[in-house]
């Protein structure tokens, strides 16, 4: 039966690609949307109904209801018929083939870095320490995971279409970090002041020792926010190998920190070798944007990287120097003032007449001077 939700999805993969691929973002946004919601409603229904025997039905309900969902939006898509000879059809099939070898070893690496690190926390720690680190990790990717499938969804594509210019290659790459930034920052303070009662909100109070390896989680995903963009230049460029290279150097340090750690530091180990990973990987990604575009932090990336990266390691050292009480009013206080700093920046970046009539009003009042506000 889980054949038939893997079918599902390869068919909503590829209306949804032709959506994407066309431009359309509104309706790929629906669609993601109401494929989760639909998907969620069916398949809460089921276990509900069923209990156990209703889990693999709802999974197949989940897949097929985002294929129907990506298949109404993908119809509104006249796609016109093009005549190709052999050889058209053997130049586009290698090409795809090339670069589609590489996002599958990268995210068969992924995938299987992940696994070894749960099997290495079983063996030394137990299957409950594994549940743990699995629960941070779920948590922490809960936010920023929708901005990583945002630089997928638009960013890749606009890149890939200015990649021979180094210089307007660099200027997106810049403003993508700027703007992942100030989506993310306020998110992570958020989580780092409030982790134990996320922790205990979406699992229970006996998932504690999940909360610190969330907060060592959320150093490392402020750092993917800002390597994430650099790291897609080498694609589109179609630096295949160098771009396989440097996956598989990050998962294997991930696969080495995670053994050194887990000795060390125990269960936290686990948190500190994600944050060492991506600090590697920050650097790794910085060297290779600086040899294949000539790329440079732009004055405004470098104060606003300054800006979260003082206060996250602010608010996450003072976890350890500073009663949980004061810990948390005054994290509340930063997120909220960081809060508003990241929709003060953002309303300058974005221009007013491209936002929903709602958000238009709200932010009205955040927008500074005319002559101050930067073209997006």
């Amino acid at each position: 039966m889980l054949g038939l939700a893997v079918f599902f999805g390869a068919v909503s993969g590829g209306q949804m690609a032709l959506v994407q691929g066309m431009r359309r973002l509104r309706d790929w946004a629906m669609a993601n949307v109401l494929g989760a919601f639909y998907g969620t409603v069916f398949a809460v229904a089921m276990v509900y109904l069923y209990g156990e025997r209703g889990v693999v039905p709802s999974l197949v309900c989940a897949a097929a209801m985002g294929s129907v969902i990506s298949w109404w939006y993908s119809r509104k898509i006249k796609v016109q018929r093009a005549a190709m000879r052999l050889a058209d059809i053997s130049n586009e099939i290698s090409s795809l083939l090339k670069m589609g070898f590489v996002f599958m070893a990268a995210g068969l690496m992924a995938l299987g870095g992940a696994y070894l690190v749960r099997i290495a926390i079983v063996r030394r720690l137990g299957v409950e320490a594994a549940g743990f680190y699995q629960a941070g990790c779920a948590l922490g990717a809960l936010y920023v995971g929708f901005i990583v499938d945002a630089m997928g969804a638009d960013f890749f594509p606009r890149l890939t279409a200015v990649a021979s210019n180094n210089a307007e290659c660099n200027r997106l790459v810049n403003e993508q970090v700027e703007v992942g930034l100030l989506l993310a920052g306020p998110g992570v303070l958020g989580t780092l002041t409030f982790a134990p009662l996320a922790i205990q909100v979406f699992y229970s109070s006996r998932f504690g020792p999940a909360v610190e390896i969330l907060r060592w989680i959320c150093l490392g995903l402020m750092l993917r926010v800002m390597a994430w963009p650099m790291g897609f230049i080498l694609l589109a460029k179609g630096e295949r190998n160098l771009y396989f290279w440097t996956e598989l150097a990050k998962n294997a340090v991930y696969m080495g920190l995670v053994w050194a750690f887990l000795c060390g530091f125990g269960l936290k180990g686990a948190g500190i070798a994600f944050f060492g990973m991506y600090v590697f990987f920050w650097c790794v990604a910085y060297a290779n944007a600086r040899r294949v575009s000539g790329f440079r932090w732009s004055p405004s990336g470098k104060r606003i990287g300054v800006f979260y990266g003082s206060i996250v390691g602010a608010v996450f050292a003072a976890w350890y120097l500073l009663p949980h009480t004061l810990l948390a009013a005054g994290g509340a206080l930063i997120t909220l003032l960081a809060g508003l700093y990241s929709l003060k920046r953002l309303s300058s970046l974005v221009p007013l007449d491209r936002l929903p009539p709602v958000a238009r009003w709200m932010l009205a009042f955040l927008r500074p001077a005319p002559s101050t506000v930067r073209s997006a």
